[in-house]
């Protein structure tokens, strides 16, 4: 699964993702970062813990329903591997505030 950032500058591929989590920014603000091998990225900034963690879940849901159709053949073009060749398909879009 991919996601796009919340100011739509950088897709990243889940794949690659060791962790995604809320952390406070100042006061005013909680970011939703991700963290790789190589570095971090912060996917949106939110004006509570609550919010983030609602965006949390709409990722989390988004995913298993992604993995849930991972496998599944569409139409008869599949790759060498069994994988449907639109594996990325699902793309999560980080809301608004």
């Amino acid at each position: 699964m991919l996601i796009l950032n919340q100011d739509k500058s950088t897709i990243v591929n889940l794949d690659n993702i060791t962790q995604i989590y809320c952390i406070r920014y100042d006061e005013s603000n909680v970011n939703i970062a991700c963290c790789f091998n190589r570095g971090g990225e912060i996917l949106g900034r939110y004006s509570s813990i609550e919010r983030c963690k609602e965006v949390l879940q709409d990722i989390l849901t988004a995913y298993q329903r992604s993995e849930e159709n991972k496998y599944r053949i569409i139409g008869d073009v599949i790759h060498s591997s069994g994988v449907a060749k639109d594996k990325y398909k699902f793309t999560y879009t980080m809301p608004e505030e």
